[in-house]
């Protein structure tokens, strides 16, 4: 693994580390009713009938979207079509989700946006030959 990709597979550790803790804090309030939504109408959104799917809770499938890309990163490499496949999969799903917040709610929850711009910069890197260009390739050059 070359340094690039191990930076690339940092990030995305980080940011499914982040994408954990922010679907443990709405599975917690989702299960218990108690909101802090510093933005937007956190309880209309998880109060509508799309906040579960087949009697899942949505966090549930974000803990598992979250988890599923975290282990992902153990197999980023030119050929490998895993982390590719999770964030593609995470992302049309954000994107379903904040289209029907948006459009069918008619409510934004401020946490649902985090996990989306979460996935949105997951994807990112996943696709992006060097994330660190402009911020850390010319120190990162100089080590390889």
């Amino acid at each position: 693994m070359t340094l690039k990709r191990s930076v690339r597979a940092a990030l995305l550790q980080v940011i499914s580390i982040i994408g954990l803790l922010v679907c443990m804090n709405l599975l917690l309030a989702h299960l218990s009713g108690n909101f802090f939504c510093p933005i937007g109408d956190c309880v209309k959104v998880n109060n509508s009938q799309y906040a579960s799917l087949a009697g899942i809770p949505l966090p549930i499938l974000g803990l598992v979207f979250y988890t599923i890309l975290f282990i992902s990163t153990f197999f980023i490499g030119s050929t490998s079509l895993i982390p590719k496949m999770v964030s593609i999969v995470g992302l049309l799903f954000s994107i379903y989700l904040t289209y029907l917040e948006v459009f069918v709610i008619q409510a934004v929850c401020f946490w649902c946006i985090v996990s989306f711009i979460l996935v949105i910069i997951a994807t990112f890197i996943v696709f992006s030959k060097n994330p660190c260009q402009g911020v850390l390739a010319d120190p990162l050059e100089k080590l390889e």
